[in-house]
């Protein structure tokens, strides 16, 4: 290590720091998808109000490229309360770059319509129309790919390390 200079020492902090931030960030993708997924599968259990569409429209955005995502809205009633809602599913909210697989979705959730709001006994206030996650394209590639980018550049730091010391 007597031949370590200033150049590898930052190096080797930026790899460090590096690795930590894409194993980090896809661990924390990992654990809300996983999440997600524990959430849709209890919500298969929770009780059933009947609740109203209230809102359906297709959202947009631009941000140098046209993006597509549903806006659902509906109300419902648990006892004597009165809640509103918005998550169609678990996930994040899906942005497509077409709009014909927003509007199919959307096309399900007409303005007036009744339709059945699967809601938390413990927090009638967290609800979903349907009990499943988002469906991503990426799924459970990103967070992977991620700690695995993470895991490359921590083996990399690691064998630079050693060869500092055998190589010194």
């Amino acid at each position: 290590m007597a031949n370590m200079n200033a150049g590898d020492l930052n190096l080797l902090i930026c790899g460090g720091f590096f690795s930590l931030l894409f194993g980090g960030v896809g661990l924390m993708l990992l654990i809300i998808r996983n999440k997600d997924h524990r959430q849709a599968e209890e919500s298969k259990n929770w009780p059933v109000a009947i609740g109203t569409i209230t809102k359906s429209e297709l959202g947009w955005a631009d941000d140098g490229r046209t993006s597509y995502f549903p806006i659902v809205e509906y109300s419902y009633a648990v006892g004597d309360q009165h809640f509103e809602g918005k998550r169609i599913f678990f996930g994040p909210v899906l942005y497509h770059r077409f709009s014909q697989p927003v509007e199919e979705l959307i096309a399900h959730f007409e303005p007036g319509e009744e339709v059945k709001v699967y809601y938390n006994p413990q927090k009638p206030k967290e609800a979903v129309l349907q009990s499943r996650v988002a469906k991503a394209k990426l799924g459970l590639a990103v967070p992977i790919i991620l700690i695995g980018i993470g895991v490359l550049i921590l083996l990399a730091i690691i064998t630079a390390l050693l060869w500092m010391v055998l190589s010194g």
